[in-house]
C-alpha cells in the first residue's frame, strides 16, 4: 500500500468512524492514486510555492467529443461546443469552453484555436449551426439547466481579432426548446 494510505488506515482508528465509510475513503484514495500512475500521491504540503509550472502548450487541434457542432464556409470548417468524456474519479462528462472554437483550415490542414466574446451561447451539447455569409448561426442544444431554444450568431468576417457572439431575438413563435435538432442552408438562408 502506498505510505499515504497506510496513514489514512491509521486515521480511520480514531475517532471512531463506521467501517464502511472508512473503506470507501480508501479506495477511493487508492483508485485515485492508481488511475494517475503515481504510487504516491503528493500532499499539497510536499508541492514548494515557487516551483514554475509551464504553460501546457496547445493540442494541435480540438479535444475529442461529442455532441459539438462542425460547419463550413467552404475554406474553413468552424467546430463549437460538445461534451467530453473525462476519466477522473470516475467517468463523466463536462461540457467544452464556451468561448473556444476550432478553426480548421481544409487548404493548409492546419487547426487554429480561437477565443471568442460578446453574448457567449451557454456552454452546450446538440446544438445546430449552419454557415451563411461569414457567419455561424447557432440553434437550441441542452445546457446544464436543460434543454433552450435560444439563437446565436457568430460573426466570422473578424479573422484577426477576437470573433464576436449576439444573441438574436426572433420575431414570432420560436421553436420549442430541444437538443439533437437539424438545420439546412437553401438558397442562402437558414
Amino acid at each position: 500500500l502506498p505510505i499515504s494510505v497506510a496513514v489514512r488506515v491509521a486515521s480511520c482508528l480514531w475517532p471512531p468512524v463506521t467501517a464502511a465509510a472508512c473503506y470507501a475513503s480508501l479506495l477511493l484514495e487508492l483508485a485515485v492514486a492508481m488511475a494517475d500512475g503515481i504510487e504516491e500521491p503528493l500532499e499539497e504540503e510536499e508541492m514548494e510555492e515557487g516551483d514554475p509550472q509551464p504553460p501546457a502548450p496547445d493540442p494541435p487541434g480540438p479535444a475529442e467529443r461529442s455532441g459539438h457542432v462542425a460547419v463550413t464556409d467552404g475554406r474553413h470548417m468552424i467546430v463549437w461546443g460538445g461534451h467530453k468524456n473525462a476519466p477522473v474519479r470516475g467517468l463523466y462528462d463536462f461540457y467544452l469552453p464556451r468561448d473556444e472554437i476550432w478553426i480548421y483550415n481544409m487548404e493548409t490542414g492546419i487547426w487554429k484555436k480561437q477565443i471568442t466574446k460578446g453574448e457567449l451561447p451557454p456552454s452546450m451539447s446538440g446544438s445546430c449551426a449552419a454557415c451563411v455569409n461569414k457567419a455561424v448561426f447557432l440553434l437550441g442544444g441542452h445546457h446544464a439547466r436543460g434543454n433552450t431554444n435560444e439563437f446565436y450568431m457568430l460573426d466570422l468576417s473578424c479573422e484577426d481579432s477576437f470573433l464576436e457572439w449576439s444573441r438574436i431575438d426572433c420575431k414570432g413563435v420560436p421553436p420549442s426548446a430541444k437538443d439533437k435538432l437539424g438545420v439546412w442552408v437553401y438558397k442562402n438562408r437558414l
